[in-house]
């Protein structure tokens, strides 16, 4: 059974999707079996906070809860191999932006920062507001404006709410490409291979780790290589596929309906012709291996083998 992703979300291909379905797992691997000598790996102390989270979402009083969920997540950076000391830093305008912890590089330039959507207290002790469905929706503006473009910005910023925790890459953020990861789907579903996935894309060792090349950019290198192995094998698979179907095409023409088949703009004609053919059927094929976008009814039966 291959790598189980729901509940992770790769939003404008912070890595290509065909590097997610089919490369990943394998490149993961060595993560895993390092782990695996560590008495109790991360991904155990992930699934070991699942009834905890639960218990947080059950609490009925406001105080409460929110007391629970800030506890709750410095568990759930500690399993991750972080430790932060909350701070108060002053940007360049002079706005006063609440971490809840941050990591430097070895020159003293901010590597990580990490930032709690709004509902922090006073004192920026990473409070998170209960009832925010999209930290990033009230973080953008900051996130573009100010923390991503000041003088010595960091390089990565996970961004978490009640519910959700964001990986943000600066390299990719003008484009809008993170890792949104839904902890309420993880967590609810304690699926091994989803846990162990979590644990790998956003553990210290792989984000920001010490004088060394992060997991996450041999990651991105690895995507960059296959998807311009794909491009190549698309483009050649292509050219055979319009060729097959304009020689098909050829044949028709000349044995079932008895026309001549001659001159340079009917083999331009039935070149375009074949080509939006197959874009129409690279499209349809699109749509149908990700279900999650919801164009194809690929639970009809009918649809499926019509």
């Amino acid at each position: 059974m291959g790598i189980d992703l729901t509940g992770v979300t790769n939003e404008n291909e912070f890595y290509t999707h065909h590097y997610l379905a089919a490369i990943l797992e394998g490149d993961l691997k060595p993560v895993y079996e390092a782990w695996s000598q560590q008495e109790r790996p991360p991904w155990e102390g992930l699934r070991a906070l699942a009834r905890p989270f639960q218990a947080i979402q059950r609490e009925s009083d406001p105080a409460e809860r929110q007391a629970l969920r800030q506890k709750w997540f410095v568990d759930l950076f500690s399993v991750l191999g972080y430790s932060f000391a909350p701070e108060v830093i002053e940007l360049e305008d002079g706005t006063l932006l609440p971490l809840a912890g941050q990591i430097a590089r070895a020159n003293g330039q901010p590597d990580l920062w990490v930032l709690a959507s709004p509902g922090d207290d006073a004192n920026g002790a990473a409070l998170t507001g209960e009832d925010e469905e999209d930290p990033l929706a009230v973080q953008e503006e900051i996130l573009t404006k100010q923390v991503f473009a000041a003088p010595e910005p960091p390089r990565w910023v996970l961004l978490y709410g009640a519910k959700q925790l964001i990986l943000l890459d600066r390299t990719k953020w003008p484009s809008k490409r993170f890792l949104r990861f839904d902890l309420e789907e993880i967590l609810g579903r304690r699926e091994s291979s989803t846990l162990r996935a979590t644990a790998a894309l956003l553990h210290r060792d792989s984000v920001c780790p010490a004088d060394q090349v992060s997991l996450l950019d041999r990651l991105d290198e690895n995507s960059h290589k296959h998807a311009f192995a794909v491009s190549e094998d698309l483009k050649y698979s292509a050219r055979e596929a319009v060729e097959l179907l304009g020689n098909e095409a050829v044949w028709y023409l000349r044995e079932v309906l008895k026309e001549g088949v001659y001159g340079k703009d009917l083999a331009d004609q039935i070149t375009r012709e074949c080509l939006r053919y197959l874009y129409r059927l690279l499209f349809l094929f699109y749509v149908e291996a990700r279900e999650e976008l919801g164009y194809a009814p690929m639970k009809s039966e009918e649809y499926r083998t019509g």
